[in-house]
């Protein structure tokens, strides 16, 4: 190799790694030489090396635990040219197409210069791969985002949450049935309000709001209140295992910033009432 070309190798890999100093270097050098490892044997993934040893990134500090992680997935990477190359056995799936070109070499008498020539290939790949990560995901960092968290949803439409399968029970003419006491609470937002919050949170940038009504209601509560409006009669069964409350979420954030307000559990299921009693109407007419 000319020695010029191999300074300038060696100036590049300077580069790259002596920025990353102290624990992180030598983090970074261990998973290289402990996936590198890996790659040599035939049936051990990256995937599994670096299952292996993420626990020992546990008492590192942010910075030297990534840079171990990324220290597995390049010498893996590398690793499994080695077998590919002189035995014609991959050391992982991604290395097959070594065999084609390093174990033939090998076989005529040039095993070393077919991992030389697989390992350089290896850290120049890897290095553009780098510089193309590092230049794309400038621009995506500048990307704009609005995050929406809805909570259960009720209203018009077919739907999984509670109300709607105490609904189903009574058009059916069957009890409701509310299992242990009816203690358990939730959030319940209206459809139409997760319609309305997502309209008013387009303009926003580099936000996050919840869309949940802010009023927690208990099983039992909504059992009575169906059975007030609707008329349904309920059933408790103390005997059934009732589930845990669910976390409070706040919406506070929208209500101030979009001017969010959420529709009041019993205004809504009254307002459900009348969707439900217009569409029978319809569905009358029609026969």
């Amino acid at each position: 190799m000319n020695p010029s070309v191999f300074r300038r190798l060696i100036v590049i890999c300077a580069m790259v790694v002596l920025p990353v100093t102290g624990y992180a270097q030598e983090a970074m050098v261990s998973g290289t030489v402990s996936d590198s490892t890996g790659g040599v044997l035939p049936g051990v993934t990256i995937t599994m090396t670096i299952i292996i040893v993420l626990p020992f990134t546990f008492g590192l500090d942010p910075l030297a635990g990534l840079a171990a992680m990324i220290g597995v997935y390049v010498g893996g990477e590398s690793g499994g040219l080695v077998t590919s190359s002189l035995l014609g056995i991959p050391g992982k799936p991604s290395a097959v197409a070594t065999t084609f070109d390093g174990f033939p070499m090998a076989r005529r008498g040039e095993p070393g210069r077919a991992i030389w020539l697989g390992t350089w290939a290896s850290f120049i790949g890897g290095l553009l791969g780098a510089f193309f990560l590092v230049g794309a995901t400038v621009p995506l960092a500048a990307v704009n985002f609005t995050i929406l968290r809805f909570g259960s949803a009720y209203g018009w439409g077919a739907g999984s949450n509670l109300i709607q399968t105490f609904l189903d029970a009574g058009l059916r003419g069957e009890s409701p049935e509310v299992w242990g006491v009816g203690l358990r609470l939730n959030q319940y937002t209206h459809v139409n309000d997760i319609a309305r919050g997502a309209v008013a949170a387009l303009p926003s940038d580099n936000e996050i709001f919840n869309l949940i009504s802010p009023e927690e209601t208990s099983t039992g509560e909504i059992a009575l209140m169906l059975r007030e409006i609707f008329g349904f009669e309920v059933t408790f069964l103390r005997d059934k295992p009732e589930g845990k409350s669910m976390p409070y979420m706040s919406p506070r954030k929208a209500i101030r910033h979009l001017g969010w307000r959420p529709t009041p559990l019993v205004e809504g299921i009254k307002a459900l009432e009348t969707q439900l009693l217009a569409a029978s109407s319809k569905g009358g007419a029609r026969a």
